[in-house]
């Protein structure tokens, strides 16, 4: 009788057991399903985010590093008209396809732009207006890189872009030594001056308005010709 007693019970205890575990099993496929679904859901998410870092990443370290190169030779080079001769605002209005290099910098010394030399040293972040200055000067033979806007020297702002000139703006990017795959829009505009931004706003987003590959530099510079307390702010796009 005792051992039909504990068979009994054994046998109780083994269909519980059974119907325990066969409930078990329901349970864990539900949160194995669950736990599934969330991973996968992470997983796609993170995969989404890293694929756009990356061409985030891309953009910026092949555009930045030419548009902070082309703003570093406007403000630290004075250019190169041909030899050792750093006038080349002498040709620009005449044959522009000829100038060998553009730069904005003025020199120490203190002489007229035809006899400015590699010799004499470049003042890094202080322009040349006779550079600068796309208005035609008779009385020096120059002709700078930017056109003029502004009805006055203290409201005066530059720009220079594919819209400017096509033919100039062909030969500075060759002078500069830019993929043709870039365009590039240089603009000039005081800080500290009552002159309205929205014009030169305005123009700058016309001038290039895929905003999504767009790369800005921007330098604080003073023009030769105006007051130490006037300063100009420069930017590249």
């Amino acid at each position: 009788m005792k051992h039909e007693k504990i068979l009994v019970n054994l046998k109780a205890i083994e269909s519980r057991a059974l119907k325990l575990s066969k409930n078990n099993k329901g349970q864990i496929s539900i949160d194995f399903l669950t736990a599934i679904s969330i991973f996968l859901i992470t997983f796609f998410f993170v995969i989404y985010s890293l694929s756009g870092a990356a061409i985030t990443y891309r953009t910026q370290e092949t555009t930045y590093p030419a548009a902070e190169r082309l703003s570093n030779l406007l403000v630290k080079n004075p250019g190169l008209k041909k030899n050792i001769d750093t006038g080349w605002e002498e040709w620009w209005h005449k044959n522009s396809s000829k100038i060998a290099r553009i730069g904005l910098s003025t020199h120490l010394e203190d002489k007229l732009p035809k006899n400015y030399t590699t010799n004499d040293t470049p003042a890094h972040y202080v322009l040349s207006f006779h550079k600068v200055d796309g208005k035609y000067n008779s009385n020096l033979d120059t002709e700078g890189l930017l056109k003029r806007h502004g009805n006055n020297t203290s409201t005066y702002w530059w720009s220079f872009g594919e819209a400017t000139n096509e033919t100039e703006y062909n030969s500075y990017k060759r002078a500069m030594d830019l993929s043709p795959k870039y365009n590039t829009y240089i603009q000039i505009r005081p800080l500290n001056t009552t002159l309205s931004m929205s014009f030169p706003n305005q123009e700058a987003r016309t001038a290039l308005p895929d905003k999504k590959t767009i790369e800005k530099v921007e330098k604080i510079v003073y023009i030769k010709r105006y007051s130490p307390l006037t300063l100009f702010l420069l930017f590249v796009l």
